[in-house]
């Protein structure tokens, strides 16, 4: 049952992405794809995200869609593999980021309209 929440879920993130002008509709479809194969390293990590028990996991969830869309528009598709050295500073970034910005985390679940 939890599965088909994530099933949900995500779709329900890619549109609030989608709406916001923040991906594409290429990327949304991309993504939406990806959702449904469910064999992506992407999405082995966002379902690890959806299982812990992380206060805020949807946030963490959208934010590792950006990375990996981020990662994607600036170089060629072997860059955007979770693997790329781009993807790795990205999440050494956010870690940082993580631990200095809490309020900015809320404000931004407030924006894209995802309750804890």
């Amino acid at each position: 049952m939890q599965q088909s929440h994530f099933y949900y879920d995500m779709f329900k993130i890619i549109s609030l992405l989608f709406q916001q002008d923040l991906i594409s509709k290429q990327e949304k479809d991309e993504l939406k794809f990806m959702v449904l194969e469910s064999q992506s390293e992407l999405m082995f990590q966002l379902q690890a995200i959806y299982r812990s028990s992380v206060k805020g996991k949807q946030l963490y969830m959208v934010h590792e869609i950006k990375k990996y869309i981020e990662s994607h528009r600036q170089g060629s598709p072997r860059n955007s593999s979770p693997r790329s050295s781009r993807y790795l500073e990205a999440s050494r970034m956010w870690s940082i980021y993580e631990e200095n910005e809490e309020e900015e985390r809320d404000n931004e679940i407030k924006l894209i309209g995802i309750r804890r």
